[in-house]
């Protein structure tokens, strides 16, 4: 498992997310970044607000979160498979960032993996 099927992933859960039209009071009133880092590569950056979302590979700019990890646990967390509270539990990613941030993001996934299953 590489990084091909993790950004194919993360395009998927972006798709959902663009026409998830139920999630867009999350996002009223700020933004929301997340850098994911594996050993397997240099990492990624998803921008999320109300008007858009998308991946920034130069990492420009300082993001809300940094979620790291091996890629397999990266891909359980984007798919919806596995909980971000969970796998931090275990030791499988590690988080830096704010905990409104961070569960921002896990109600985020919630959502669109609840819509894929709808």
């Amino acid at each position: 498992m590489g990084d091909k099927e993790f950004n194919k992933a993360l395009f998927d859960f972006i798709s959902c997310l663009k026409y998830a039209s139920h999630v867009v009071p999350l996002l009223e009133n700020e933004s929301l970044s997340v850098k994911f880092c594996s050993p397997d590569y240099n990492g990624i950056t998803m921008f999320i607000n109300k008007q858009d979302v998308w991946l920034d590979y130069k990492n420009s700019e300082r993001p809300s979160l940094i979620i790291s990890g091996d890629v397999s646990s990266l891909l359980e967390l984007v798919e919806g498979r596995t909980r971000l509270q969970v796998l931090k539990k275990r030791g499988e990613i590690n988080v830096q960032g704010k905990f409104r941030n961070i569960l921002k993001l896990e109600s985020l996934i919630y959502c669109c993996s609840f819509a894929k299953t709808s």
